[in-house]
């Protein structure tokens, strides 16, 4: 697999409860060549809340995910999950995981001035004034 910087990679899951799931959620997690995550995140962070599922129920969940990352290899994982008994919105139960996808190759022209340095691309703005003389 391989993607050009700043493109945009769709990944597809298909989801099957195996016992009743009460608002069961799916992410991902992006490392990078030394098993750093460099991003993680799944429905529940974008405020998509999935179907509650009943034993045998599936649902497909697709997630598009924007390259703007410094070319290089990258694993991924795949994760369903539900929330936790507990209050804390940032716990959960992981139902399944498939760890160590990939890899994803983020390729960029070698000839062009790279549009940013680092791991990731953030929100940035410049502006300037007058030439003071």
């Amino acid at each position: 697999m391989q993607i050009e910087m700043f493109d945009i990679l769709t990944f597809h899951l298909l989801i099957r409860a195996n016992e009743p799931i009460i608002d069961p959620s799916s992410g991902i997690h992006l490392f990078d060549r030394l098993g750093n995550i460099v991003f993680a995140a799944g429905t529940r962070q974008l405020g998509k809340r999935l179907p509650d599922l009943s034993a045998g129920e599936e649902v497909i969940v697709r997630m598009e995910l924007q390259f703007n990352v410094q070319p290089g290899e990258y694993t991924f994982s795949l994760g369903a999950a539900e929330p936790s008994p507990e209050q804390n919105p940032n716990v959960g139960f992981i139902h399944d995981r498939h760890e160590l996808l990939g890899p994803i190759v983020v390729i960029a022209e070698t000839e062009k001035l790279l549009p940013f340095y680092g791991i990731a691309k953030l929100p940035m703005n410049a502006e300037f004034g007058n030439v003071i003389k």
